[in-house]
């Protein structure tokens, strides 16, 4: 939609986007002030910026396509992808992760992908490897990236519900 609103501006106009969620009985007034309130957070980045379903997950467009899109959400999917066995329990608990993140929880994410190591079948340990590698980066990156990976958690999470 981005690029074909570029196309048809010739560049000249910039496009900001606030998207929420909501459960089926919230009021559309409900859904309009919130996606508002989202609309003004992604204006308020300089504009030309996205605000997916709350203020932290404001991203310039770019950023969301590239960062996470096509970067972080596309490498979860692929892992995801091969390893069937691995639940949304273990996504919810990465984000989990992500969301606590202090000092202290270095040495719990460690333990606990290091634990889920262990438990996985041999022939899928260097996939499970790659993606531990990759997310301990995420993690121990920065807040931006940190945020990034929580988002692309979550639109997996959203991709792969049922209902």
């Amino acid at each position: 939609m981005r690029q074909q609103f570029i196309k048809w501006t010739n560049g000249k106009l910039t496009l900001s986007a606030g998207i929420g969620l909501f459960p089926d009985k919230t009021p559309v007034s409900i859904m309009a002030e919130e996606t508002g309130k989202l609309e003004g957070t992604a204006k308020d980045n300089d504009k030309d910026s996205i605000s997916l379903f709350d203020k932290a997950y404001t991203f310039k467009f770019d950023q969301f396509i590239d960062h996470i899109y096509k970067g972080k959400l596309e490498k979860i999917r692929h892992y995801f992808s091969i390893q069937d066995e691995r639940g949304k329990s273990f996504v919810y608990k990465l984000i989990e992760l992500l969301r606590n993140y202090d000092r202290m929880n270095v040495a719990r994410l460690a333990y606990y992908l290091t634990r889920l190591e262990d438990l996985t079948p041999r022939e899928s340990k260097t996939e499970f490897k790659e993606f531990k590698d990759l997310f301990f980066t995420w993690y121990t990156g920065s807040e931006m990236g940190r945020n990034e990976a929580e988002l692309a958690l979550l639109l997996y999470i959203y991709e792969i519900r049922k209902d």
